[in-house]
Formats: C-alpha cells, structure tokens, sequence
C-alpha cells in the first residue's frame, strides 16, 4: 500500500471534490456526509500542523500552501450548507451558514462572512421571514462587516 494512501490532506481535498461531485449530480445526501468527513479532517489537520514541528511528507510538502492560504473547515461548512439547502434540510442550512458565519469572523474572513450573510438571508426568505432576509441582504449590497 501506498506510504500515503491515508494522508489527510489528500483526503480532505478528495472529500471537497466528491462532495462538489455529488452537488453537482444532486446527490444531497452524499455531498452532506463528504462535506460534514471534510470538516472533521479539516479539524485533524489543524492539530497536527499546531503540534507538528517538522518531517513533512512528500505530498504534505506539495500540498502545504494549500492548508494554509485557505482555510478547509470554511470551504466545508459553505458547502455542507449548500447541500443541505439543495437537500430541503433547511434548518440544517441555516446552522451551517450560522456557523461558516461565526468562522469567518473568527478568520477574519470577508468573502465567506459575506457568503455567510447571503446564505442565510436566503434562509430567512424561504422560511417567510421577510425583515432579517432584507436585512442581511442589506448587509451583503452594502458590504458591511462586522470587524
């Protein structure tokens, strides 16, 4: 067997594409669990590049800038918020884009924080909630922030 047939991050950027896969071929079921394994690895990964001092493997190397220019755990839960709402799991998508919310403003991240914002107020139109949907809509067209 392969010295890196179970390197995470080769597993996680597979989760992501099979998880896009299965959104792609309305699969909702599948794109959630791919998304919800990502998150989890996602996770892993940021323990080990805290504790881990040195000795990267060979693919870790190539793939090293990747885990650290983007933040993972972010591409999941937009995504896993994606397929739940493609699913009709609606409250499911609302507490995932809640928490890619609370994410990118723990990363500092606009461009999700904004993508958070438009999700939810996606939500809230489907849900028949008129006044927050307008509101985060605001938000996004005026692109305010919250730091």
């Amino acid at each position: 067997m392969s010295a890196h047939a179970f390197d995470k991050t080769i597993m996680l950027l597979l989760a992501l594409i099979q998880g896009a896969t299965a959104t792609y071929f309305e699969d909702y079921a599948t794109a959630s669990a791919r998304f919800k394994f990502a998150r989890e690895i996602s996770d892993e990964i940021a323990q080990n590049q805290s504790t881990k001092d040195s000795e990267l493997s060979i693919m870790e190397e190539h793939l090293a800038h990747l885990t650290h220019e983007k933040n993972f755990k972010l591409i999941a839960y937009e995504n896993l918020a994606e397929a739940y709402f493609y699913g009709g799991k609606y409250a499911n998508a609302t507490k995932a884009y809640k928490k890619l919310l609370m994410l990118a403003w723990q990363q500092n991240d606009e461009q999700s924080e904004m993508k958070a914002f438009n999700g939810l107020a996606l939500q809230y139109f489907y849900a028949g909630e008129i006044e927050k949907c307008e509101f985060l809509l605001d938000r996004v067209m005026r692109g305010k922030k919250e730091n």
